[in-house]
């Protein structure tokens, strides 16, 4: 019996987005919960499709390398997949020159060559990448 491949989708904690900051006018109409809605509807569509598929939910960057550390050093996952609100809003994570920096920094010392990262993708999607 084979296990099931692993993924870890990494994103912002939907509760501390300010939807009204600028940053977000093109999400018109999203709240934190429409945002955690989808999050668990993506983490169910991919255990849905076999695999065993986590959240990883950071801060906008106070603790953010720190828990993107220890979730990567607790287990060893097949596929990480970057959340959108993570890779494409600017300054979303302070660290360094902001989320792209702190993203490079986490996936560069803690994953190995054998792990896929996706970035521009739907999770599911990004998981099925792994065959």
């Amino acid at each position: 019996m084979t296990s099931k491949k692993s993924v870890l989708s990494v994103g912002l904690q939907p509760q501390l987005i300010n939807f009204a900051d600028p940053a977000y006018a093109a999400f018109p109409g999203m709240t934190a919960d429409k945002v955690q809605g989808g999050l668990d509807k993506d983490i169910a569509a991919l255990n849905a499709l076999g695999y065993d598929a986590k959240l990883c939910l950071t801060d906008f960057g106070e603790t953010a390398e720190a828990v993107i550390r220890a979730t990567l050093q607790q287990h060893r996952y097949d596929c990480v997949v970057i959340g959108a609100g993570v890779r494409t809003i600017h300054g979303a994570i302070r660290h360094g020159c902001g989320s792209a920096a702190l993203v490079r920094h986490c996936l560069t010392h803690f994953l190995d060559a054998q792990q896929l990262v996706c970035c521009h993708c739907e999770p599911a999607s990004g998981a099925r990448s792994l065959g």
